[in-house]
């Protein structure tokens, strides 16, 4: 029998009141037929609402949940959660989305343990169905996107390595600290690429997301994502950027 590997699932977390609960009932809900799941690290990010109190109310001892009153990003965060863990696999996922089923960490367990050399697995974003105009058109430009980038050798490229939900092999997390940037996900993708360890994208693992609603949500978005080129500037040859598809 193949041995059973240990996992985390991190979460940075800030404001997210009102949907941590429920992403936390689906997380301990799944199954784990070729994994034991070890602990979830929540990461409150200097949340002013509930996320704590609800974090709290789960009442199970692999929930870890630290409070933090100052904010400083997911970036920052993420380096916390892989400074306290000690699992072959750990999975960071945002707090805003669920996964879409009860096999979803299996799937990313999988896609780790079949691609000899994996420093990242990256799961698929679905978006939920927008109630606005704006979100509609936003939702059919993911999927029209995610088709794109999925048959880009293979699915290998920084558009794919997204802070929703990645997972990171020991190998990878050990030696993967971020700076304190937006651009956190494609910073990843070219930290392991320097590595000399392999990304996935793991299309049968995916999470459920909501698309900015209002115009004000998609434009503060948009700034981020066209800051990336000259945020990763600081950090890596010209050549590196270009080659991972930009």
């Amino acid at each position: 029998m193949t041995k059973k590997i240990l996992v985390s699932v991190g979460i940075p977390a800030y404001n997210e009141g009102a949907n941590i609960k429920y992403f936390l009932l689906s997380l301990l809900a799944q199954k784990a037929e070729n994994f034991i799941l070890k602990e979830i690290i929540v990461i409150s990010d200097g949340s002013t609402d509930r996320t704590v109190h609800e974090a709290l109310s789960m009442h199970d001892g692999r929930v870890r949940v630290l409070e933090r009153y100052e904010r400083r990003g997911q970036a920052l965060r993420q380096n916390e959660i892989f400074e306290r863990v000690d699992t072959d696999f750990v999975v960071v996922m945002n707090a805003d989305v669920l996964p879409q089923n009860e096999r979803f960490l299996e799937e990313m367990v999988k896609a780790y343990q079949r691609t000899p050399n994996a420093g990242i697995v990256a799961a698929k974003v679905v978006p939920l169905p927008s109630n606005t105009y704006l979100g509609r058109i936003l939702d059919w430009h993911m999927q029209w996107k995610t088709r794109l980038y999925e048959n880009i050798n293979n699915g290998d490229t920084i558009y794919l390595c997204h802070g929703r939900a990645r997972g990171f092999s020991r190998r990878a997390y050990t030696q993967i600290h971020w700076p304190q940037i937006w651009s956190e996900d494609s910073y990843s993708y070219l930290v392991a690429k320097k590595l000399g360890l392999r990304f996935v994208y793991c299309d049968s693992a995916s999470v459920l997301y909501r698309s900015p609603q209002t115009l004000n949500d998609h434009v503060r978005q948009s700034v981020r994502f066209l800051r990336t080129k000259s945020t990763l500037a600081r950090f890596f040859a010209p050549r590196e950027i270009t080659k991972s598809a930009f």
